[in-house]
């Protein structure tokens, strides 16, 4: 079995995309920041068949 796979992370503004609500929990503190980290783990595994 063949495997291969990739990491990638980014961080995103959520008000660089219109997004600038604040979320409040208890007295007015902030739960959701603007800066957001976006993680991706993908793998793909093939069995050495030919495609369909």
């Amino acid at each position: 079995m063949e495997r291969t796979g990739f990491s990638a992370t980014t961080r995103i503004s959520r008000a660089a995309f219109g997004v600038d609500i604040q979320l409040g929990f208890g007295a007015g503190n902030v739960v959701v920041a603007d800066t957001i980290e976006i993680a991706i783990e993908i793998e793909f595994t093939s069995d050495g068949s030919e495609p369909r």
